[in-house]
């Protein structure tokens, strides 16, 4: 909820919050899974020792002005979070202590509301897998920073280490006693590569005096400059190629104070609250409901009510950044998906990337593919005061959406569950303007390169998806290996068959930097010139297909060729 008024004094208000989950989940059917995403993650620490300078990782931010922190609340704030947030710390074994820090750690004083203190407990977790149990400090926000960092350093524990000489550690932040009406709000850095634990959480950039205002607009009381402008980058680290990448928001309070914007009912979202949802204030997706009228040339009105609450769009220009709230998702190669419409109040709206051609109340966008890299989630017109929600998974090609595709019905679920998606954190380091580290990112394919039509057909349970969709037609495993069967004069055919082994190289973790721009070329082409046409235009299917196969036989500037003996 966002303040209406700035005093002096602390401004007592009631707040709407909500869930941010900008959480990193991946999912997980075996143990072998389980042993690649650990490994992938150890090959990531591994990296970061080769770095010359210190590097912190922080969360949100890093700036101390900017007013961006992660929120705990209490009760009476209708929070759809969860009472903890919960993160993954990893250092190389080269690295001489672990560095902890913690800005505005203690509740009350600026940027907080209420005095309910936070604790941080940090956890040895040589399994690196958000399930350490050995507790090695306790750290309370009492004896905490008011508006600056408290740091600590720690020598690294026996109990942390894993085989790899890699160093794994969780840390579980919560609020003391959630029965107050606090809301307490902080930021974290380390020293190591951390990462979000797959739990929901909340962020905002609160104001809730006059000292928070002075530090926002460092001109107050003139509105003429601010630190913050309503936008936030999240980065979100995929090691491998997916079928489709979900990203939730709740409780956006899409719509503005005039009504000229307004929520509306996402097609491609359940009409219910998920089954994930932890939150008792959390209503079914539709049309939100409000209990704040519009306001049109400063009149309240008695009949239209908003679709947020507060309003996205404040009436209250201290809090309102324009335009009205939206968010987008950005792939490694570039390509930008829109969400201009997100979440009214209290509701959770999915929103979905999928490269399996189904109908449109599947998903948001279509993608040619969706590989392996660093992804941007960017908000903008994010409000002051008011909490925001995520909730993200990656690798999403699980049992569960295959299976209903099968079936032939809609992929119509809440997200992954835990006994059929990889939970396991990878770790991303970034810098102190919160830009990812490259040299944390583990420079080799995870599968060693990659392989031509040949060998995918040869291949059956190693392939990285159950489905794949090639010219807009989803074929399952057995279909697609049966176009890469054998020869063929079917010049569209021909086509198929490099883009069917293209996609899977990028899907298996293969770097597609230099031929995304083909893949999606191929599949343009294939829609004009599907399978079995009797005059598709070699004139420009020639070279979209030598392109395919010259990047499956390694021949490519991003593209190493190391399947020896499979073909």
């Amino acid at each position: 909820m966002t303040l209406r008024t700035i005093s002096p004094r602390l401004v007592a208000v009631t707040l709407l919050a909500s869930v941010i989950a900008l959480v990193m989940t991946l999912a997980t059917t075996t143990a072998t899974a389980q042993t690649r995403t650990k490994t992938t993650a150890t090959k990531t620490i591994k990296a970061s020792s080769g770095l010359t300078r210190p590097t912190y990782s922080y969360f949100p931010s890093a700036s101390t002005t900017d007013g961006r922190f992660l929120s705990l609340v209490g009760t009476g704030l209708n929070s759809m979070a969860g009472d903890i947030v919960e993160f993954g710390i990893g250092l190389p074994g080269s690295t001489d202590s672990l560095r902890l820090g913690f800005f505005d750690g203690e509740t009350s004083g600026r940027w907080d509301l209420g005095t309910t203190q936070l604790e941080f407990k940090l956890y040895a977790d040589s399994a690196a897998n958000g399930t350490g149990t050995t507790l090695l400090a306790t750290y309370y926000g009492s004896s905490m920073v008011d508006n600056g960092w408290y740091d600590v350093t720690l020598p690294l524990s026996a109990a942390a280490k894993t085989s790899d000489t890699i160093y794994f550690y969780r840390m579980v932040v919560r609020l003391t006693d959630t029965t107050t009406k606090s809301w307490s709000n902080f930021k974290i850095r380390t020293n190591g590569s951390a990462m979000m634990l797959p739990l929901a959480f909340s962020f905002a950039v609160p104001l809730f005096t006059t000292q928070d205002a002075q530090i926002l607009y460092p001109n107050y009381p003139a509105q003429t400059s601010t630190t913050y402008d309503g936008t936030w980058t999240f980065n979100m680290w995929i090691p491998e190629g997916m079928e489709d990448l979900e990203v939730w928001d709740g409780d956006m309070d899409f719509g503005s104070y005039d009504g000229v914007k307004k929520d509306t009912d996402d097609v491609d979202t359940p009409n219910r609250v998920p089954a994930w949802s932890t939150s008792s204030v959390a209503r079914s997706e539709g049309v939100s409901a409000s209990n704040d009228y519009i306001i049109v040339n400063n009149v309240r009105s008695t009949t239209t009510r908003m679709t947020g609450q507060p309003a996205d769009d404040n009436h209250n220009a201290w809090y309102r950044r324009s335009p009205s709230v939206e968010h987008d998702v950005v792939d490694p190669n570039g390509t930008t998906y829109l969400n201009s419409n997100p979440s009214g109040n209290l509701e959770w709206e999915r929103f979905r990337i999928s490269t399996i051609l189904t109908t449109a109340s599947d998903y948001d966008y279509v993608a040619t593919v969706l590989p392996r890299g660093n992804y941007k989630i960017r908000l903008r017109g994010m409000d002051l005061g008011n909490l925001n929600a995520w909730r993200v998974w990656f690798n999403m090609a699980g049992s569960l959406d295959s299976a209903a595709l099968a079936n032939g019905g809609a992929r119509d679920t809440d997200g992954p569950t835990a006994t059929n998606f990889r939970t396991l954190p990878l770790f991303v380091g970034v810098d102190s303007a919160g830009n990812p580290i490259d040299a944390l990112v583990p420079a080799t394919p995870s599968l060693g390169g990659v392989g031509n039509v040949n060998y995918w057909q040869n291949q059956n349970n190693t392939w990285p998806v159950a489905t794949i969709t090639v010219g807009g037609i989803t074929y399952t495993r057995e279909q697609a290996r049966a176009i890469l069967n054998g020869n063929t004069n079917d010049r569209a055919k021909q086509v198929a068959r490099q883009l069917i082994a293209a996609k899977l190289n990028i899907l298996a973790g293969n770097n597609s930097s230099c031929i995304y721009q083909v893949v999606a070329d191929a599949e343009a082409w294939l829609v004009s010139y599907p399978i079995g046409s009797a005059n598709p235009n070699w004139t420009t299917g020639r070279p979209i297909h030598d392109a395919l196969e010259n990047y499956n036989n390694g021949r490519s500037s991003c593209a190493t060729y190391r399947r020896i003996g499979l073909d």
